[in-house]
């Protein structure tokens, strides 16, 4: 189901036909280990059971999976967890599939998502985290406007060695000065 549209690509909630694709996705070893923080693999029951559970501490519920309209072709996702209301801030993520990485789908995928978050949560600023293993990611994340914020030495063990983990964050005002810039790329002008 359509949730969020751009130009591009549609944000879209959970649908059974997407499992698949999100099971090899969480439990592909060769691209966990060159990025991800928890390396958990599950077996396509227990996957599916963590998809199912409603409960609000389930990070799959506050997922929105990314289509390219051209195809209909499930491209990746991005989401938020840790919502702080009390203190303005929540965690975003993203997950794009390898042949679509280097395009600017997931950099849309963020424009529509931040822009949604920004609207209806009352939230200043959005955090994540980057290995500095994963150099293209970081260097994409600052040219969109995130900032480095600290770093923790040595935090990730990763490939066989210790890594930095990047703290970064955008907040509402600096993303809408790059929102401002792009909209009119990525929504489909409006007829009248």
């Amino acid at each position: 189901m359509k949730v969020l549209e751009s130009r591009h690509i549609y944000l879209s909630s959970y649908e059974d036909k997407y499992f698949n694709d999100f099971f090899s996705w969480e439990n592909n070893l060769d691209e966990l280990n060159k990025w991800s923080l928890h390396k958990k693999v599950y077996s396509r029951i227990k996957f599916k059971s963590k998809v199912e559970d409603l409960s609000d501490e389930n990070v799959y519920n506050n997922l929105f999976f990314i289509i390219n309209k051209k195809n209909e072709e499930l491209i990746g996702y991005v989401g938020y967890e840790r919502m702080d209301y009390e203190n303005g801030n929540f965690a975003g993520f993203t997950y794009i599939k390898p042949d679509y990485r280097g395009m600017a789908i997931n950099a849309e995928a963020w424009l529509i998502f931040l822009n949604y978050m920004f609207q209806y949560h009352p939230v200043k600023k959005v955090i994540s985290s980057i290995c500095d293993c994963n150099k293209s990611s970081l260097n994409n994340v600052q040219s969109a406007g995130f900032k480095i914020e600290g770093i923790r030495k040595k935090h990730v063990f990763l490939q066989g060695e210790y890594h930095d983990l990047y703290l970064i964050a955008m907040f509402r005002e600096d993303f809408y000065i790059i929102f401002n810039k792009y909209k009119n790329y990525i929504y489909p002008t409006q007829s009248s």
